[in-house]
């Protein structure tokens, strides 16, 4: 039963997190959370949900965990 229900729940906070790409909310954060929900039955889940959030780190960090440098004019 409470596989079920996380089952449930991920693929719930995905469809939301779909809905709120376009509606006012924190779409992305949401799926990758739902991701994260799903992980623990579904490998593919877990695969992915890695995959994003190394998706996320590189594009904040730059693909290096060092601070960006920016030219101030």
């Amino acid at each position: 039963m409470a596989r079920i229900g996380r089952i449930g729940a991920g693929f719930g906070l995905i469809i939301a997190g779909v809905f709120m790409l376009v509606l006012p909310g924190p779409g992305i954060v949401t799926i990758v959370g739902g991701l994260a929900v799903l992980s623990k039955d579904l490998p593919w889940a877990g695969r992915l949900a890695d995959w994003a959030r190394a998706k996320f780190n590189s594009f904040f960090n730059n693909g290096s965990s060092e601070p960006r440098e920016t030219d101030s004019v």
